[in-house]
């Protein structure tokens, strides 16, 4: 479709054009974009996850207790390797009278 003229009201800000580019936000460590902000919350992720991983623990209920570490094994088979699940049978037990 034709225009019926080429003129046009566009007018630019004189300041605006001429200023540098704003730095603030990268001096802050703000990032600027989508992309960049998934990419800071998943390094901060890492970084805290590394963290608890080389403390060394301190007693019962630490994530390097032995139960812990079982529980992991068994998902790791189930989910990862795809195997089938651990079932434990235990006996009916009854209980002793006194």
């Amino acid at each position: 479709m034709p225009l019926t003229t080429a003129t046009h009201s566009l007018s630019l800000n004189r300041k605006a054009v001429e200023a540098t580019a704003q730095t603030d936000l990268d001096e802050l460590g703000t990032p600027r974009n989508t992309r960049a902000e998934k990419f800071k919350t998943r390094s901060v992720r890492r970084e805290q996850i590394d963290e608890v991983a080389n403390q060394e623990p301190t007693g019962v209920g630490q994530t390097k207790d032995l139960s812990y570490h079982q529980e992991m094994a068994e998902l790791y088979c189930r989910h990862i390797l795809r195997g089938p699940p651990t079932v434990q049978i235990r006996g009916l037990s009854h209980p002793t009278k006194e």
